[in-house]
């Protein structure tokens, strides 16, 4: 990392400025004066540009974005508008996808996801030039320097549009009306952010410094300018995500959790747990309708304690798991009208099957034991919403999964801990019973974000607009996730509910 030079002026909500390739901080010379009347501004000469030393290794968008993220980080600042034009554009489109806690309102001014968005006829000879600055480039340090310059421009940036329907700060391209950038480009950025709208202004690539009072215009209006967030719905996972071992749902949490509802947004309960094992604080909260439970098996009406959807496994494939796992040693847990049973043997001591130490008050609190479980499970084997097998091991777990996987054909299989295998009918999972809900409320899965930590999140991350993982999630959760917030002892999902949702 290297000290970058900055100006800063005025007071207020932080406003950084991002120049574009070649150029300095003094580009935005009528932005500064403008919008330092009425916010901080803070005007970064980027490495190897200006006043900014070089440091080492090559020029890069994704190595511009971390240098940003440092100097942020060094003024101690938490979030902050950012304006990028050109390059300064690419490198901020790119940081708020890192880092979209950090952005609270992004105008890109002549921005392109990939070198295709700008237009061939100017393209094509910095493409040229390049070239001729690399043959020389050995030679003379004023060529290789051109060659380094020009090389962003024909390699850079490389950014997937399908990642900007993930970004939930509002969003302004603005443009000239002659501008280097593809229209129909610009106008596919602005289109694929939720929150993204698009201005021309009349002008070149260069409008804010040779149209001053148009641009400073439009970006004050969009910064000025009210937003209704496009999250209609939130899907919050329990275990490991909205509760921690330490301290259960802390204050912090339950306020987030209640400003989002006060918005109109649905939040809705999306776990493992039987539904009669949901904590009192979640299900008492004002506002909390609709809970998905046994991961996907039944959805309720929390109010009035009422299942609107069920799925159950079939008779033959219960009567076949238990055949499968007759000899093996597995402790059972099942699911039947909400409520959850187990062996007396895995009550007694469910650290004998794998069980962490911290989960028995847990498991002793919501299992009713029941000696002859096998009995009970092949008595119930047509009303049963999930089925747990507490295997002892990850390995272990494994094992059982394939060779269940392979004999019994109707039954969908996950886990949210090491040595819990989870089993319930082929169409459940958490994105199942999420997907259903959803249909009775006529809610697009883009406007609805979930919070994860465990494998059986993951499909459910995939399938929402917003998917977030706490930093103690699970590789496979992190790997679905769009985002990841902090971890559930830190508060996670209230940081991703007001940093990265913006609510």
């Amino acid at each position: 990392m290297i000290p970058l030079y900055y100006t800063d002026q005025g007071c207020g909500e932080p406003l950084i400025l991002l120049h574009g390739n070649g150029e300095d901080s003094s580009y935005f010379c009528h932005q500064i004066a403008h919008f330092s009347r009425s916010y901080r501004v803070i005007a970064v000469d980027t490495r190897g540009h200006g006043k900014s030393p070089r440091g080492e290794g090559e020029f890069s968008i994704s190595r511009f974005a971390d240098d940003l993220l440092q100097l942020m980080n060094e003024l101690s600042l938490d979030s902050a508008h950012i304006l990028g034009f050109s390059d300064g554009g690419n490198i901020a489109l790119t940081f708020a996808l890192r880092h979209p806690e950090r952005v609270n309102r992004l105008i890109l001014n002549g921005a392109n996801l990939d070198p295709s968005g700008v237009k061939a006829s100017v393209q094509l000879p910095i493409v040229l030039g390049y070239r001729i600055a690399s043959l020389f480039a050995k030679r003379s340090d004023g060529a290789r320097k051109n060659a380094e310059l020009l090389g962003l421009m024909v390699k850079e940036p490389h950014i997937d549009p399908s990642r900007l329907s993930s970004l939930c700060m509002p969003v302004l391209v603005i443009t000239g009306t002659k501008d280097m950038i593809r229209d129909d480009h610009s106008a596919m950025i602005a289109d694929s952010v939720p929150l993204g709208k698009w201005v021309r202004i009349e002008g070149d690539h260069f409008v804010a410094n040779r149209n001053p009072e148009a641009f400073n215009h439009a970006a004050e209006a969009f910064l000025k300018e009210e937003y209704e967030s496009h999250i209609r719905c939130i899907a919050l996972d329990l275990d490991r995500t909205t509760l921690s071992p330490s301290k259960g749902i802390s204050e912090e949490t339950l306020e987030a959790i209640q400003s989002a509802i006060e918005k109109g947004i649905h939040v809705v309960v999306a776990s493992g747990r039987a539904f009669a094992s949901l904590p009192q604080k979640i299900t008492e909260l004002p506002g909390i309708e609709y809970a998905i439970t046994s991961n996907g098996a039944a959805v309720y009406h929390v109010p009035s304690e009422r299942c609107i959807h069920r799925t159950v496994m079939t008779a033959e494939s219960v009567a076949e798991i238990l055949t499968l796992t007759e000899s093996l040693n597995v402790a059972y847990e099942v699911f039947v009208d909400g409520k959850g049973y187990a062996s007396e043997a895995f009550v007694r001591d469910p650290v004998r099957f794998g069980a962490p130490p911290s989960s028995i008050p847990y498991i002793r609190s919501t299992r009713e034991p029941v000696a002859d479980i096998r009995s009970f499970i092949f008595d119930h084997r047509q009303e049963i919403d999930a089925l747990d097998l507490a295997a002892g091991s990850m390995e272990e777990r494994d094992r059982i999964e394939k060779i269940l996987r392979a004999k019994v054909s109707d039954i969908y299989t996950t886990t949210s801990i090491e040595y819990l295998l989870e089993i319930s009918h082929r169409d459940c999972g958490k994105h199942a019973g999420l997907s259903w809900l959803l249909q009775m409320l006529s809610i697009s899965p883009k406007a609805v974000a979930a919070f994860g930590d465990g494998d059986n999140d993951a499909e459910m991350l995939r399938f929402v607009g917003t998917g977030i993982a706490v930093a103690n999630a699970t590789e496979r959760c992190k790997e679905a996730a769009d985002f990841v917030t902090r971890s559930n002892e830190e508060n996670g999902v209230a940081f991703g509910i007001r940093s990265i949702l913006k609510l």
